[in-house]
């Protein structure tokens, strides 16, 4: 907000003789200046005799114009510009070269915001040689009224050099500050004038202004309550009280102040800007853009309007938009945290990690302490597989604001990814501790349970996450992964239908529901989910695992290898990918190629018993049965009973077992596995 404070030239020294019928003391009191409506009283008695008095040739009408003049500028101080302005006309059409009125008169234009008369009143104040401190500090104001803040800096220290004690110069070149951003510089020149005695709402407002732009905010509204106590109706006290409120998340009150400072008459970008601020502050997106239209009728390079516009369109995740107009913000000289950090968002929600960091880093340099930036930098990171590194932007985040919930919990998942999920565990803790309501870390924490193979306890999460948001589709997707490993597929299968339904792009749901449909048996549904699963993520290789797996178990082998060729260049340490291909080989009777892919199964996964089991029938098929029993006793050590009891049902059915079914690995076990393997025709 721009703020400029009148400053008033009175005539003292009248040479005025004196008539019979003029009141005693009305020539002092039309001199003075500290009660102007005496003032006026004063000037306005002794215009009533001025006519017989110039018929008489005691008073010349210099002196009419003077008395004029005192008048005007007691009406101008008394905020009654239109009166004042009056007077001051009939001064300088009296006497066109009457300097003082030129002054009081160009000081009124400042106050009625007409800065461009008002310089043209004190350029000619100055012509005529009034060389005085509040002719410099009337035209700074109106310099600075029109934006011209180095000009109206000039001429106020030229003021302040001509009368070091000039109250209302400070004044105006702390708005110019204020303007420039230099809010210390502001502070000083506020604090002078207030230490001079000037008690006026301007100050304050001006102070609570400097205040709020360095984020000292509850000093900032203590001073604007002050200027609006002094002056219930100062438009721009309330405007800057109603930013400061938006700017602490008070969306409510912010709106009040604006409405208010809005019906007062004040038509000012920057309040119709913050009014949008508040009303996208409290989910009112069309309401705030509205303003913001507004606010580029007022000021179509208004480059704050475009940062919080496009601040705007990011909350309602139209991307494109916000880049243009943040772009636009930055390209107008705005440089400053927030605009880099929600280009950033923007970037990062279409996928443009790189230029996302580039942003965020940017926001940081700005600001430091910026907590989302390092929050946001912190999730780009996780995206692109930099566990580590977005962990480190995590605990800066932290450390900046301990009541970031969001914090812990991302950072909970990376310490999942990386297998630490006591830590996670304990992140998604201190997220519930900020945020009982935290739908998404119950999801985080969910996931991880899933992870450690505790699915009741991910179901409790799950269940949790759903009360607090029924639509949350992470959650279905997760919940169903928890009943899938639980057995339970026909519940999986409705939480992941339920995924698909409220986000059709869901390639985990997709792929989860495949799962689902492969153990079924369903293989040819699972294919399509894997498919779509494909479609929507082409870099997935656990999609291309399945979709081989399922292809293998309909013998479209040739299928099965593309697939899981695929899989292995994606990530050459998918140990089920080789698992699945050396499957393949040993279906084509390619024994050889698929010893090799299931050692490197097995190298990678030590523990991966079906790599065992089929590589044991490998090395059957090409007549190296101890190999064969090594494998498949490795299997039965991994699996235990379970296993035996497979493998004793199975060597029942070739005719080489007879004993019971018991799940114990004895010697006539042993002996039935041998002679199983030694016979290639089984």
């Amino acid at each position: 907000m721009r703020f400029a404070v009148l400053s008033l030239v009175l005539l003292s020294g009248l040479a005025l003789a004196p008539t019979p019928a003029a009141r005693a003391g009305a020539v002092e009191d039309c001199e003075q200046i500290a009660d102007l409506n005496l003032t006026i009283d004063g000037c306005t008695a002794v215009i009533g005799l001025t006519g017989p008095a110039i018929a008489a040739g005691r008073f010349k009408h210099k002196d009419l114009a003077a008395l004029y003049a005192n008048r005007g500028g007691a009406y101008v101080g008394l905020g009654e510009h239109a009166r004042g302005i009056e007077d001051l006309d009939r001064a300088i059409r009296i006497d066109p070269e009457h300097a003082e009125a030129y002054v009081n008169r160009g000081g009124a234009y400042v106050n009625l915001g007409e800065y461009a008369r008002a310089l043209e009143d004190l350029d000619r104040a100055i012509d005529l040689g009034l060389e005085h401190a509040v002719v410099y500090a009337n035209r700074g104001g109106a310099y600075v009224g029109l934006g011209e803040h180095a000009r109206g800096i000039e001429d106020l220290d030229r003021a302040i050099r001509i009368d070091p004690e000039h109250a209302e110069a400070y004044v105006n070149r702390g708005g110019a500050y204020v303007n420039l951003g230099e809010y210390a510089r502001a502070l000083e020149d506020l604090d002078r004038a207030i230490d001079l005695g000037l008690e006026h709402a301007v100050v304050y407002a001006n102070r609570g202004g400097a205040y709020v732009g360095l984020g000292e905010h509850a000093r900032g509204i203590e001073d604007l309550d002050r200027a609006i106590r002094i002056d219930p109706e100062h438009a721009n006290a309330y405007a800057n009280r109603g930013i400061a409120y938006a700017k602490i998340g008070e969306y409510a009150r912010a709106l009040e102040d604006l409405d208010r400072a809005l019906d007062l008459g004040l038509e000012h970008a920057d309040a119709y800007t913050s009014r949008g601020t508040a009303y996208a502050g409290l989910g009112e997106h069309a309401r705030a853009l509205k303003d913001y239209d507004r606010a580029f009728a007022l000021d179509p390079e208004h480059a704050h309007t475009y940062a919080n516009r496009g601040a705007a369109y990011v909350k309602i995740g139209e991307y494109a938009r916000a880049l243009e107009d943040l772009d636009r913000a930055l390209d107008l000289g705005l440089e400053n945290a927030d605009a880099y950090y929600n280009r950033g968002v923007a970037y990062a929600s279409l996928g443009e990690h790189v230029r996302a960091i580039e942003d965020y880093d940017r926001a940081i340099r700005f600001d430091p302490e910026h907590a989302k930036a390092w929050h946001n930098r912190g999730h780009v990171h996780y995206e692109l597989g930099e566990r580590t590194r977005a962990i480190e932007d995590f605990s800066e985040a932290i450390r900046l604001d301990p009541k970031l919930a969001e914090a812990y919990s991302n950072r909970g998942v990376a310490y999942a990814d990386l297998g630490e999920y006591a830590r996670a565990l304990e992140d998604y803790d201190r997220a519930f501790a900020l945020d009982p309501e935290h739908a998404h870390a119950y999801v985080n924490r969910g996931i991880a349970y899933i992870n450690l193979g505790e699915y009741a306890r991910a179901l409790e999460d799950l269940d949790r996450a759903l009360d607090l948001d029924p639509e949350h589709t992470d959650a279905y997707t997760n919940r169903g992964t928890a009943y899938l490993n639980l057995g339970e597929p026909a519940r999986a299968l409705e939480d992941l239908d339920r995924a698909i339904g409220f986000n059709p792009k869901n390639a985990l749901a997709y792929f989860n529901r495949g799962t689902v449909y492969l153990n079924l048996g369903e293989r040819a549904r699972a294919i399509k989910d894997f498919d779509r699963a494909i479609g929507l993520n082409p870099e997935d290789a656990d999609a291309y695992v399945n979709r081989g797996a399922a292809y293998v178990n309909l013998g479209e082998h040739a299928h099965a290898i593309e697939d899981l060729d695929r899989a292995t260049l994606l990530d050459p340490k998918n140990a089920p990918a080789y698992a699945n291909r050396g499957v393949a080989y040993v279906n084509l009777g390619e024994y050889a190629r698929a010893i090799k892919d299931l050692d490197r199964a097995i190298s990678l996964d030590p523990a991966l018993a079906n790599a065992y089991l089929n590589r044991g029938l490998a090395h059957k098929k090409l007549g190296d049965s101890d190999r064969a029993v090594r494998d498949w006793e490795r299997v039965i050590e991994i699996n235990g009973a379970p296993q035996i009891r497979w493998w004793q049902d199975l060597l029942k059915r070739h005719g080489h077992y007879s004993g019971a079914i018991d799940g114990v690995y004895d010697p006539e076990t042993k002996a039935a596995l041998t002679a199983y393997a030694r016979n290639p025709g089984d």
